[in-house]
């Protein structure tokens, strides 16, 4: 099975940029690691190549505000179809966001995309709380052990367990009581100081 993973950030493949940071993991553990084709400076043409010759494609990829970066919609927009009916597509989508929710309108836009252009579909992963992987990539540790596993997981079976799936998309909603402790935050004036010890 031949797979490859394309990284739909705009940042590309570098150090400081969070989907680059989760495809590394992913394909530490495996035995045959996929190729990362970052779409930021490729030829979309040379992409297009490479999809028509893999068996699965996965998208790593940021949410910005319930959307995709342009770049990303780009490609989407022109992808070749599936050339058979053995490919498979997946998509792992980050945000800076705690809360999973943020991305479930865009993760039904991917199940219908994949199925209209006649990919088997392999699930999208959404992963909250991943804004400070591009500042400090140090402190994620545990979760690249975690994205490491769920790939070699992936390519002994060439599906998304649906564990790994639940698993990172913890939480889906903030509780009541961290609700009201963000907003009493907000209210007082705290909410702001990480971003603005950032900025």
């Amino acid at each position: 099975m031949k797979t490859i993973i394309i990284n739909g950030s705009p940042k590309g493949n570098v150090e400081k940029c969070a989907s680059y940071f989760l495809a590394k993991a992913f394909v530490r553990q495996m035995s045959e690691p996929a190729e990362i084709i970052p779409l930021a400076g490729s030829d979309f043409d040379l992409v297009d190549s490479k999809v028509a010759q893999a068996d699965c494609i996965l998208f790593f990829f940021p949410n910005y505000v319930h959307a995709m970066p342009g770049l990303m919609k780009k490609y989407m927009e022109k992808m070749p179809a599936a050339a058979d009916g053995n490919q498979a597509l997946g998509f792992v989508v980050q945000a800076g966001y705690m809360e999973t929710v943020e991305e479930a309108i865009l993760l039904r836009y991917l199940e219908v995309f994949a199925r209209q252009k006649g990919y088997r579909y392999l699930g999208s992963v959404a992963k909250g709380e991943a804004a400070g992987i591009g500042i400090f990539p140090e402190k994620f540790g545990k979760l690249a052990d975690k994205f490491a596993a769920f790939g070699a997981d992936f390519e002994a079976k060439g599906q998304f367990d649906p564990s790994f799936v639940k698993q990172f998309a913890k939480p889906y909603e903030l509780s009541r009581p961290l609700a009201g402790l963000i907003n009493f935050l907000n209210v007082v004036g705290l909410g702001n100081l990480g971003w603005n010890i950032f900025l």
